[in-house]
């Protein structure tokens, strides 16, 4: 509940406190059996598999969400059985000195998730080599999971993974259901795949990150043999397209589109805080002209009784009101009105479609959320820098350019800094 400061000072001499130190961690028993039971094999997994058997070591290629995780431990599955021993390594370090500071232990599978490029760039034949000699002495085994465009030296064996045709989806959906819910029925399982919302999600190309967050949404509707267009109509994959819907229904009313805005960033926050947040970001994205210097040849302001009532833009903003029950200073159950949309995961999609799709939107957005982020009460300042993160995370470049490098070096008071 009160802001921390992890530095004793300010400039390049500051006592800053390291982060943690990472270190080996065990892939859990758990994740290993989910992987045993749900996976559906890749097409270039035979030759992964020959790869791993042959050599120790493979190297799983495949952009993000394709399942390079998932097919390194079904590898290590059908090499050491059910009962294999997993430890994870970090893709941020030196992969060389990790093996060299490790006790090896017969029969483990090495895995590195994600491996950095600089991290495959640093290793050479050499090395290979010595990790090759490293894994054979032991009787272990190694598998990297790595973006396309990181470079290894020829001696470390590749296998790529594509995305996986659309027709093997409905099969890894019913996998992850049943696994979910074994009592789930076939009928149930085949209703859910075929139902039309999800094959519209499959025909998208559902990468199988994604499939296990759908089968996740579908459980439990489908034991309490409820309609699934609610559970679907929240899912990211259709989620995106409505946001792309609503904004153009909008996109001629900047007050509209800034209190949907709004309401993305800080669901769950009163109203009255959400709809005054609204009105600051419209009055960036157009500020009003003086008072003192209005224009003759504008009509006058309409009447306050025109403007859109509080139901009719919540409505607008696929949101709703919801009463909640909060410790005050002066009420240990004092009610207020909060605002949330009608699915949480829309909060993310409308901030994705805002950030890609408008570039001169960009700065004034982020203005006004750093703003809110270092001023606003605590419930609002921490929606807020949850949105920074998110946009972070679609363009981390532009981000620690304008904000993070703007606050890091703000002032040359130790507490401006702080704050």
């Amino acid at each position: 509940t009160h802001d921390v400061s992890v530095s004793s000072g300010i400039g390049p001499t500051a006592n800053v406190i390291p982060p943690p130190e990472r270190d080996t961690a065990q892939v859990p028993r758990k994740e290993i059996e989910k992987i045993r039971r749900v996976y559906q094999r890749h097409a270039a997994y035979p030759s992964a598999l020959k790869t791993f058997k042959e050599s120790r070591c493979v190297v799983l290629r495949g952009k993000p969400l394709v399942g390079k995780r998932a097919a390194a431990i079904r590898l290590a599955v059908d090499l050491r059985g059910e009962k294999v021993v997993m430890w994870e390594l970090s893709g941020e370090d030196d992969l060389v000195e990790q093996l060299k500071s490790i006790s090896f232990k017969p029969k483990t599978v090495y895995l590195v998730d994600e491996l950095l490029r600089e991290r495959g760039r640093a290793l050479n034949p050499q090395a290979a080599n010595l990790v090759r000699d490293k894994l054979e002495k032991h009787d272990c085994h190694l598998i990297i999971c790595a973006q396309p465009d990181v470079p290894f030296p020829p001696n470390f064996k590749s296998a790529m993974m594509e995305p996986l045709p659309g027709l093997l989806t409905p099969a890894m959906l019913e996998a992850h259901l049943s696994y979910y819910e074994p009592s789930l029925t076939v009928e149930q399982l085949t209703a859910a795949s075929k139902h039309e919302q999800t094959a519209k999600i499959i025909e998208a190309g559902l990468p199988p990150a994604q499939v296990d967050q759908l089968a996740q949404l579908l459980v439990k509707p489908l034991l309490d043999e409820l309609p699934l267009d609610d559970a679907l109509s929240g899912f990211a994959a259709v989620a995106e397209e409505d946001v792309r819907r609503w904004f153009d229904d909008t996109a001629e009313s900047i007050e509209d589109s800034a209190f949907k805005s709004a309401v993305a960033v800080f669901h769950g926050a009163r109203y009255s805080a959400v709809d005054d947040a609204a009105r600051n970001l419209a009055h960036l994205l157009q500020p009003q002209p003086d008072s003192g210097k209005r224009d003759e040849s504008q009509p006058p302001s309409p009447s306050p009784f025109k403007k859109p009532k509080r139901q009719d833009k919540l409505t607008m903003a696929h949101a709703k009101l919801l009463q909640r029950t909060v410790v005050a200073d002066y009420s240990d159950s004092a009610q207020i009105e909060i605002v949330e949309l009608e699915h949480a995961s829309y909060s993310k999609a409308m901030l994705k479609y805002l950030w890609l799709e408008f570039d001169e939107l960009r700065q004034p957005l982020l203005d006004w959320l750093c703003v809110y982020a270092v001023h606003a009460p605590l419930d609002m300042r921490l929606r807020a820098a949850g949105a920074i993160g998110a946009l972070a995370g679609l363009d981390f470049d532009y981000i620690r350019a304008r904000a993070f490098r703007a606050w890091a070096y703000a002032g040359k008071d130790n507490d401006e800094r702080r704050e």
